[in-house]
């Protein structure tokens, strides 16, 4: 075996198993929270026949959301190898905070597997992805999960003009609560739906307009004990779609700009109270922008702008309350031959500075993600 070859096999193992999934969502972060606005290898976890695009990559990624106000624990890797055929395939392994069945949990032993193909110009893909949670927010209280995920994409077109990728998910989930020690619930199952649609279309040699439409559809029932072992059936259920489009200018050798904006609904029922809690999300914003001032140097900066509404429905009283939320995001990435490193700056840190001005023990780095293409 060639030397080269063997420091790739080597690195290949250190990544994928001494580091328990991901992508370079720091990168996503840090250009304003772009999310599926912007093309990157983060769109493999939601649009799995993307992987056809980013093969033979390894990436460990540690830290939170960049534009989080505190750090939140995570700790995931992602590997893609091309096979003959025009197959790639991939496996991620991790740890995280996930919003599970309405509630923060800590995922543990996250097993994701991707497969991709293509036949003339549409690619496909699928993503299964296995994992269990445990939220243990009081002593006396526990919340066990297993959970399972399927997706399957399809994209047509090339990089030269319009690209539309959809992609179907299915969620289900079994779950288990705990109070001192007593089952306290027998669930009849979560199942949840989403479909997401990104559609890109280039204008000029720099400009595109990208349009994103995600929709949403879950439910969840449950029959919960109480003091004397009564039981009282309870159903939960919601809708939720977003639906938004940005214009990007790209240099691919030096410049990104995009601005993207979006409206957010979400709908949640609770019944036999039939209590409903709508979630107003309007407009939803940011703009990022990425300049390569050097080879292997490129900064970062945007900005996030949120104006949301909540209403509140029950017992035929009503409630809202609105909340205006700007947060900033920046970063920076390293180059060096086939690895890249991707930092994002703390918001903490942006906001009261450095310890040794402010005092302040905050952060430097909420999000760190490290890549080699082989």
């Amino acid at each position: 075996m060639r030397g080269g070859s063997f420091i790739q096999v080597t690195l290949g193992v250190v990544l994928l198993i001494a580091s328990p999934i991901g992508a370079t969502d720091t990168r996503v972060e840090t250009l304003g929270a772009s999310g599926l606005f912007l093309e990157d290898e983060d769109n493999i976890w939601y649009f799995p026949a993307s992987i056809l695009k980013y093969p033979n990559l390894l990436v460990l990624s540690f830290g939170g959301r960049a534009s989080a106000l505190t750090p939140q624990s995570e700790l995931r890797t992602l590997g893609t190898i091309s096979l003959p055929q025009g197959l790639v395939m991939g496996m991620g392994f991790g740890s995280d905070e996930k919003q599970v069945t309405y509630a923060p949990l800590n995922a543990k032993e996250l097993l994701h597997l991707f497969w991709g193909t293509r036949k003339g110009n549409r690619r496909f893909g699928l993503r299964l992805s296995q994992y269990g949670a445990i939220n243990n927010h009081t002593p006396a209280y526990k919340k066990s999960v297993s959970v399972t995920e399927a997706i399957i994409g399809i994209e047509s077109g090339d990089d030269a003009g319009s690209t539309l990728k959809v992609a179907l998910a299915y969620r289900g989930t079994y779950f288990k609560d705990f109070r001192n020690g007593v089952k306290r619930s027998a669930p009849k199952g979560y199942h949840e739906l989403v479909l997401r649609a990104r559609n890109s279309v280039t204008l000029t040699d720099i400009a595109s307009i990208i349009t994103v439409l995600t929709a949403t559809l879950g439910a969840r029932g449950a029959r919960t004990y109480s003091t004397g072992q009564v039981s009282a059936s309870t159903k939960q259920g919601y809708i939720a779609a977003q639906i938004g489009a940005a214009y990007e200018i790209s240099r691919p050798e030096d410049l990104l700009v995009i601005f993207h904006a979006s409206m957010l609904y979400n709908r949640t029922v609770m019944s036999p109270a039939e209590s409903k809690n709508i979630i107003w999300s309007f407009p939803q914003a940011g703009v990022g922008i990425e300049k390569w001032i050097r080879p292997w140097l490129a900064l970062r900066a945007g900005g996030i702008l949120q104006l949301q509404l909540r209403i509140n429905t029950g017992n035929s009283d009503i409630s809202w309350r609105s909340q205006v939320s700007t947060s900033p995001t920046m970063g920076f990435a390293l180059r060096l031959s086939g690895f890249q490193a991707d930092f994002a700056v703390a918001p903490a840190m942006l906001k009261e500075g450095p310890y040794i001005m402010s005092g302040t023990k905050a952060p430097l780095f909420t999000k760190v993600t490290l890549r080699y293409n082989f």
